[in-house]
């Protein structure tokens, strides 16, 4: 849900956009592109006044994430009345059931947790997982997501010949 901080900054950097736009149509900056991210060179009071006006958007956006009014951390006796369950002894154990004194809570079965990563550095991928399955299932990721980026690189070049 958008508050009055976030229609701000979005309107902001539309703004922004806008006079960007204009400084590279009237020759005073130039746009490149670094792998994914575009890359604005500009000199002159367009450029100047669009990079502000980004840096704006950014600081007010975040304000409105932190001062919005919109999100709201909860305690435990929040939670409680939420879900209507009572507050748990220790943790990874069951509420008592039954009346009786003396019981024991059950403990949790732990649940099995399996995940991983891949973190691709330029051509090299480093692999993290849990386990061996997510390992070799991350492994093919990586080698189908470098071919699509040397297809996409390199894919011009092949094409123009």
């Amino acid at each position: 849900m958008m508050n009055k901080y976030h229609g701000l900054a979005l309107l902001l950097l539309v703004v922004a956009i806008v006079v960007l736009g204009y400084s590279v149509s009237i020759g005073e900056a130039q746009v490149a592109w670094f792998l994914i991210f575009p890359v604005f060179i500009g000199q002159g009071i367009f450029s100047f006044f669009g990079t502000i006006l980004i840096l704006f958007a950014i600081f007010i956006g975040i304000y409105g994430f932190m001062h919005g009014g919109e999100w709201v951390l909860a305690d435990d006796e929040d939670i409680e009345e939420f879900f209507g369950t009572k507050k748990r002894t220790r943790p990874g154990q069951r509420p008592r059931s039954g009346t009786g004194q003396g019981q024991t809570p059950e403990p949790r079965p732990k649940p099995k947790v399996r995940g991983g990563g891949v973190v691709l550095i330029g051509p090299i991928p480093i692999i993290f997982g849990s386990d061996k399955n997510s390992a070799i299932i991350l492994s093919v990721l990586a080698i189908i997501i470098m071919i699509i980026a040397v297809i996409a690189i390199f894919g011009g070049f092949f094409i123009a010949r």
